[in-house]
Parts: C-alpha cells; sequence; structure tokens
C-alpha cells in the first residue's frame, strides 16, 4: 500500500521520466564540483512568514516589494549546499509577500527558503520567458523529493503547509537548456496567510 510519503516520491520521478525519454531531464550541478563550499545553516530567526492578519473593511492589500535577489539572502554570501544557492526570502513589514526578480544561467540552482508555519496558506508563481525554467517546492528538511513540480503543468502552487519550517523554492533550468548555457530572467512571488 502506498502512503502520501511514497506516493510523492513517485510523483516527483514521473518527471525525470518523462525528461530522459525526451533528452530534457532538470539540470543538476555536476557532483564532481570539489569547489563548492561546505554547507551552511542560513539562519531562520527572522524569516518567519507573519500571521494572517484580517484586512481593514474598506482597504486593499498593499501589492509586496520587488526585493532584489541579494537583499533577500541572510547574508552577504549566501550559503551554498550541494552547489545549490540559498537565499532567503523575507517580507517588508506590514506584508504578507515577497517579490524577486532574478536570473540563472546553465546549471545554476538557486532555492529560496521561505518560513511557514503548519496550517498557512502558501500561494507561489513563477513568471519566465524561458520555456526551460520551472520550480519545485520542497517540504522542510528535504532536500530531494518536491511535493510540487512546476515542469508538470504551470509554473504556480497555491496549497496548504503540512509541516512548520523552511520550505525550498527550487528555482532551476532543464538540462538540454543548461548544456547550452542558456540565461532565463524570472520574477518570482511567493504569498503567505
Amino acid at each position: 500500500m502506498l502512503n502520501s510519503r511514497n506516493l510523492l516520491s513517485a510523483l516527483a520521478v514521473l518527471p525525470l521520466l518523462a525528461a530522459c525519454s525526451s533528452g530534457d531531464a532538470p539540470a543538476t550541478p555536476d557532483s564532481g564540483d570539489v569547489d563548492a563550499p561546505a554547507a551552511e545553516e542560513v539562519p531562520a530567526a527572522s524569516a518567519t512568514a507573519p500571521e494572517a492578519a484580517p484586512a481593514a473593511a474598506g482597504t486593499t492589500e498593499a501589492a509586496p516589494e520587488i526585493a532584489k535577489a541579494e537583499t533577500a539572502a541572510a547574508s552577504s554570501e549566501p550559503a551554498r549546499i550541494d552547489g545549490i544557492t540559498n537565499k532567503r526570502l523575507t517580507f517588508a513589514k506590514g506584508t504578507s509577500g515577497a517579490t524577486v526578480e532574478g536570473a540563472i544561467a546553465g546549471y545554476e540552482t538557486i532555492d529560496y527558503l521561505l518560513n511557514v508555519k503548519k496550517g498557512q496558506a502558501m500561494n507561489i508563481s513563477l513568471g519566465t520567458k524561458h520555456t526551460a525554467t520551472y520550480f519545485n517546492l520542497l517540504e522542510p528538511g528535504e532536500t530531494d523529493v518536491a511535493i510540487f513540480n512546476g515542469s508538470m503543468g504551470e509554473n504556480m502552487f497555491e496549497g496548504v503547509a503540512q509541516k512548520s519550517g523552511d520550505y525550498r523554492i527550487r528555482v532551476y533550468m532543464m538540462r538540454s537548456a543548461a548544456r547550452r548555457d542558456e540565461k532565463a530572467d524570472y520574477r518570482l512571488e511567493a504569498n503567505v496567510s
């Protein structure tokens, strides 16, 4: 009998199998990259998503601020784990979302860390003109198995957090495009309520 974790694992493998048959697998950093710095933990203390607060009658919620990718990092030198750059998504005071504009090239992969409490609603989307750039969503503590894979359809996730902690929003390029060292500009939006 399949439990939900096994089912999620099986679903995460499907795009890889499909990509292998088409020669278009997700890009991954070279496993032989010995120059990558050791993994560091990104402090989570200041990154907790805000509690949902009811909007005042007759008001509209402020649009999320556009942040530079560098300002979303927890330090001036973001942590690298297995060749993946980690950047902390933070919300401006009084907002429940953040927008980051960035770019990746080739095999570059970025994990945006979003601290969410169990039961909070998440709405995440990635806008890009590049047709081989996607995002996956990984639960806290997970490094490989995604609960959402953008390459399977739209680059948009809506759901409720099943765990508290840092969710990883992994922005990457499919291997066929990464191999050609293509570049992709993107706009990542994350809202939590």
